[in-house]
């Protein structure tokens, strides 16, 4: 499933002509049946696109403290702890090739 944002623009554009359309019926003493079925669709579009709005915020907000402890850890933690493994297994020992390779991929990544 792929996932499209929604355009802002094409938002305000449709608001924009549900209320041209508004206009034109008003004007023409269309029955009030279908203004009112209008006002229910342009209230449910805004009620849809704030809803919208609020899950990317919340969206960009977890990124953020996502981007922010995987920085803490990568740049951090981690080469704290390989370099504390690194002093205490010997260079000839088949962890220190494993600890190298984890001190490689923690940097390359």
């Amino acid at each position: 499933m792929s996932i499209r944002g929604i355009n802002k623009n094409s938002f305000e554009h449709l608001i924009e002509a549900l209320n041209y359309l508004e206009r034109l019926q008003t004007a023409m003493d269309v029955e009030s049946e279908q203004g009112d079925q209008l006002k229910e669709i342009r209230e449910e579009l805004f009620l849809v696109f704030g809803k919208y709005e609020k899950l990317i915020q919340e969206l960009c907000d977890q990124v953020a403290v996502y981007q922010d402890l995987y920085y803490k850890v990568k740049f951090r933690f981690l080469p704290e702890k390989l370099k504390a493994l690194r002093r205490t297994v010997p260079e000839t020992a088949q962890e220190f090739i494993l600890l190298r390779e984890s001190i490689r991929k923690s940097y390359g990544s």
